[in-house]
């Protein structure tokens, strides 16, 4: 774009936080936001969702109609994506607007912890393969060589979120490159040896429908509803005047398309092995001279998620009023994560955890991204934007720094994602003693989160107000107030 100042370039350590990019900063188009989501969704956890529906006892087809259906909820991450133009800012920065300046501090912190537990589940994974590797050479690998293995991971997955936006940009697009290839030829491997009649094992619920929406939000958690509080981060950079349509068109696409692929394939896998332990268990079916090729799949998986989780993790970091520079809340992250991994990697039932952590984690978001929707639709796009950044007043105080309607609307989503949820260690009564143990968590949760905000809101008027232009040079210092 002609007249843009580049501040935010490859290889550079990147300036701003959830500072507001002004607009002589912005840069780039919709279609820039396709390889950063559709690497970061190359990952093996897409394919240990996919392989938990078969653990459910569901059929092949059964499995695969939810990959199918679950998938196409990343429309949901698309439109999350709209208020990052309109505000100039990163998602939990924006839905300051809806919950307040201080309201805001709920969704954030589960937010920075959801982010952390990606992060650690992540590490875990390409830890868990970088010991497999060594296995199959036949290196003996001691339990405590797993620490170093964790440090190895960490500088993988974090050097590029330090370095930031733009970095990021460019090594996801190679990192899709690679990853896509090598999961296309285990694809063509694989696929000979499905057992396409496979018509599934003693369900995990009452029946076939209650196993069926058990296992959708499942893939939710692994997939459309684990990103809605990062949608605006990677957004944030466009112009204040591109395409909205075009916006969630390049995400959605973006996210669908490996989404089924690698949860397809993660079900197709679950016909032949064991999935509660994937790592250890596929290359039994795989040749052995595409052992290398998978676990670069698994470990560039891992790197492709984590550079997204990890660089919204900091980003989350500052939302909840720390003030450093961003690359330093993204240091501090790592730190965090390679402990809680140390800690995990004593849990021995990896399946079950991964499991109940998705199933809390729908809980959670899928309310707030109602109401983070809604309040975008409200306003119609238009935000106050260096409001956003004030520690007091301004048009997001609302009552002593609370917006309660939203927070009410929010507990309430909670609460009623709660009574039809089924987890490894929560149920719901309502899931279990009227829904067979079906789980409508994440339906329910937006619905009801979303559906009692816009009632509650109906008298908010937002005046149409001319778009601004933001002419600051540089980035606001943290943790100031805007005059």
């Amino acid at each position: 774009m002609a007249g843009v100042e580049v501040v935010d370039e490859f290889g550079k350590i990147e300036t701003y936080g959830i500072d507001i990019i002004p607009d002589g900063h912005r840069h780039g188009s919709p279609r820039e936001l396709f390889w950063p989501w559709f690497s970061a969704n190359s990952t093996f956890i897409n394919m240990i969702a996919g392989g938990v529906l078969i653990l459910f006892g569901l059929s092949l087809w059964q499995a695969l109609s939810i990959v199918l259906v679950g998938n196409l909820v990343f429309g949901v991450v698309g439109l999350c994506s709209l208020p990052g133009p309109r505000a100039g800012s990163a998602t939990l920065a924006i839905s300051r607007a809806a919950v307040g300046l201080r309201g805001n501090l709920v969704p954030t912190l589960f937010s920075w912890f959801a982010t952390l537990g990606w992060e650690t589940i992540n590490i875990i994974l390409g830890t868990l393969a970088l010991r497999t590797l060594l296995d199959e050479l036949g290196v003996s690998t001691p339990h405590w060589m797993l620490a170093p293995f964790l440090v190895v991971m960490a500088v993988l997955t974090f050097a590029i979120p330090v370095l930031g936006h733009a970095t990021l940009v460019i090594a996801q697009k190679w990192l899709a490159y690679i990853l896509t290839a090598l999961t296309v030829v285990m694809a063509i491997i694989l696929l000979p040896k499905v057992h396409w009649d496979y018509g599934g094992a003693p369900l995990a619920a009452s029946n076939s429908l209650s196993t069926w929406f058990l296992g959708l939000t499942a893939v939710l958690g692994a997939g459309a509803i684990s990103w809605v509080n990062f949608a605006s981060d990677y957004s944030r950079y466009l112009p204040r005047d591109a395409s909205p349509r075009a916006i969630v068109g390049w995400v959605t696409l973006a996210t669908v398309l490996p989404g089924w692929l690698y949860g397809g394939l993660g079900v197709v896998v679950g016909t032949l092995v064991d999935t509660s332990d994937p790592i250890g268990n596929l290359p039994n079916v795989l040749p052995d001279w595409f052992l290398l090729p998978f676990l670069i799949v698994v470990i560039g998986g891992v790197v492709a998620n984590n550079v997204m989780n990890s660089y919204s993790s900091g980003l989350n970091l500052l939302a909840l009023g720390v003030r450093i520079e961003r690359y330093k809340s993204v240091f501090i992250d790592g730190v965090i994560t390679v402990a809680a991994a140390c800690y995990a990697l004593f849990v021995n039932d990896f399946s079950t955890v991964f499991v109940e952590f998705l199933s809390l984690l729908v809980i959670l978001l899928a309310p707030w991204a109602g109401i983070y929707l809604v309040d975008f639709y409200r306003r119609r796009g238009h935000y106050e934007s260096h409001d956003l950044l004030r520690t007091s007043g301004g048009a997001y105080w609302y009552r002593d720094g609370v917006n309660w309607t939203a927070l009410s609307s929010l507990l309430v989503g909670v609460v009623a994602g709660g009574l039809v949820a089924n987890t490894a260690k929560f149920q719901g009564f309502v899931a279990m003693d009227y829904l067979g143990g079906a789980d409508l968590s994440p339906i329910v949760g937006m619905a009801v989160g979303a559906g009692l905000y816009y009632a509650l809101t109906r008298a908010m008027v937002v005046a149409e107000v001319p778009e601004v232009a933001v002419a600051e040079p540089a980035p606001l210092v943290l943790g100031t107030e805007p005059d």
